[in-house]
């Protein structure tokens, strides 16, 4: 008897501000994470717009990333003192749109880079959203990535040839995937 009242009593409680939501409410969240993207989105336009001239690291970035593309991938990942992740985004993102920006080899390479970066910080917003959302209210998680996207030492590395955005992607998804898969949840 006591095994069927612990189940009337969970049946019985109040619907968890940290569920997922449904309907009114999943639309409601839909438009704030549209509403963040957009932001972000015309943040990092005017970013890469008014980057002159890119940071050192991102220099490397290129040169490593134009090694790959060229047939020297081996000796580029051998003498690297980075992670090859990145440059190979970067060689990725420059074979889909490398032939659409006029300009010099490196002048390409640079756009490639920040383009990369870019789409991996606006990839980061609903992922930063599901994440502050497991534990905050809606209005929690928008201030929280708000914050994340806008804030001078985040906002302006977004949009720059630098590995930070990919990494802030990858690690903020791993720790979704695992608070998710521990708590048992749906997003």
């Amino acid at each position: 008897m006591p095994h069927d009242r612990r189940m009337e009593q969970t049946k019985e409680q109040p619907e968890s501000t940290l569920s997922p939501p449904t309907g009114v409410r999943f639309l409601n969240e839909l438009c704030l994470v549209g509403f963040l993207l957009v932001m972000a989105l015309g943040l990092r336009i005017w970013h890469y717009s008014t980057t002159e001239v890119p940071s050192r690291d991102t220099l490397y970035y290129i040169r490593m990333a134009w090694n790959m593309a060229n047939g020297r991938g081996i000796e580029a990942i051998r003498s690297a003192e980075q992670h090859p992740g990145y440059p190979l985004v970067v060689s990725a993102v420059d074979g889909l749109v490398g032939p659409l920006i006029t300009g010099s080899l490196a002048e390409r390479y640079q756009r490639s880079a920040q383009i990369s970066s870019i789409l991996a910080s606006l990839l980061l917003v609903p992922v930063a959203y599901c994440l502050s959302r497991q534990m905050f209210s809606p209005w929690g998680a928008f201030v929280g990535v708000v914050f994340l996207q806008i804030l001078p030492a985040t906002g302006r590395l977004f949009a720059d040839g630098l590995t930070e955005p990919l990494f802030l992607l990858l690690v903020m998804s791993t720790v979704l995937l695992g608070y998710v898969a521990l708590r048992g949840s749906v997003w």
